[in-house]
């Protein structure tokens, strides 16, 4: 996707549809399997918050209000006998949440307590020999991710039978923050400066192939070649794969403040949220030379980067961010220009953004979880 970049920012005329959210304990129908045992509790359902989208044309539904920090969301297909897929969440509180769709009904449980903190979390089919997906998240081994001392966690979680396995199977010297499922492994990053390829075994630590950062690690997100990754010191960084020399780091792009969240379309194209609230898209031209443009550019920390079809209508992908300042907007390229819109608006801070296909939507969607505990999903009215 390469594009002749000419940046006009247009706020539009705001309105919100709201829907009821997931509701709390057990569903109509049999439950897809049984929990995670007594340290399952039930969430409340979410309230409807004041919110704000551009004319009616996205729709948002706060989808659950955990009223717990939650830092971390993904979606995938977890339980391979409901149709489509569902959501899984990370947080402050070490709980682990899966959200589904039953028919017309949304449910929610807690599937793991999980030892420490987790920042975020993936999910994607770690084990082929399974049915459906498996889920990774990263954090700190126990207690919080701002406790002195604390060493970095990577937690497996998985299926079997009527219940849930967490297994903490990484350890790293500090926390880890950004994780990713490829079919090459999962790759983990975090305050060590370093990048890990983790192996899958059924016993014992995984074993890692890992190579150095210029900065800590903070969001990893899938190339062609192998993955791009997010750094603290304003590095974005290229890891290929070598098949000799295992995961070899490159210097993508380099600013002066902390890169937060990061996304990427094959080996070309890259979306950098930043700690000052700048939103970037990095890209190859024509004649090689790499390319930047500033899709946004606010106040506030942004932690959220999407790069997704988010609207058939529209030629192309769509990107998307949402921040501390409460605000989750998409961006599309018409006629030269991108063009922001609101998505939705919250009264806390956004701490992660992702997309994806959910039932009961149509097309793909974004879905955000912010520290008030709030599971927002957006999508474009088709």
């Amino acid at each position: 996707m390469t594009h002749r970049f000419l940046l006009i920012s247009a706020v539009l005329p705001l309105s919100l549809a709201l829907i009821t959210g997931c509701t709390g304990g057990q569903p109509d129908a049999a439950p897809p399997h049984d929990g995670p045992g007594p340290d399952a509790q039930a969430d409340s359902p979410a309230d409807a918050q004041p919110g704000a989208a551009d004319d009616g044309a996205w729709r948002a539904e706060v989808l659950l209000d955990t009223g717990s920090k939650l830092s971390g969301v993904a979606v995938g297909d977890l339980l391979p006998e409901v149709p489509g897929n569902e959501i899984v969440t990370v947080g402050t509180d070490r709980k682990m949440r899966l959200i589904w769709r039953s028919g017309e009904e949304c449910h929610h449980e807690v599937i793991a307590t999980l030892p420490g903190e987790m920042i975020q979390v993936d999910v994607g089919d770690v084990d082929p020999d399974r049915p459906g997906d498996e889920i990774m998240a990263v954090g700190v081994t126990s207690g919080g991710e701002d406790d002195p001392g604390a060493k970095g966690a990577a937690v497996y979680v998985r299926r079997e039978g009527d219940a849930w396995k967490a297994v903490t199977v990484f350890e790293d010297t500090a926390l880890l923050h950004g994780v990713c499922i490829q079919s090459s492994g999962v790759w983990v990053t975090g305050y060590s400066n370093q990048i890990h390829l983790l192996g899958r075994q059924d016993a014992g630590p995984w074993p890692a192939h890992s190579a150095p950062l210029p900065g800590p690690g903070r969001s990893i997100a899938p190339t062609a070649g192998g993955v791009t990754v997010a750094c603290k010191d304003g590095s974005v960084v290229d890891v290929s794969l070598s098949g000799v020399l295992g995961p070899v780091p490159m210097l993508r792009d380099k600013r002066d403040v902390g890169r937060a969240r990061i996304a990427a379309v094959a080996d070309t194209d890259v979306l950098a949220a930043d700690d000052d609230g700048t939103l970037t898209l990095l890209t190859t031209g024509a004649d090689g030379r790499p390319e930047r443009a500033v899709l946004h550019k606010g106040p506030d920390k942004l932690r959220g980067a999407v790069l997704a079809d988010l609207d058939t209508t529209s030629p192309g992908l769509e990107a998307a961010t949402a921040g501390y300042d409460g605000t989750l907007r998409a961006f599309t390229f018409a006629n030269e220009e991108w063009r922001e819109a609101i998505v939705a608006r919250d009264t806390d801070r956004f701490h992660h953004l992702t997309s994806g296909v959910l039932p009961g939507w149509d097309g793909m969607v974004l879905i955000g979880v912010n520290y008030s505990g709030k599971v927002t999903v957006a999508g474009k009215a088709q």
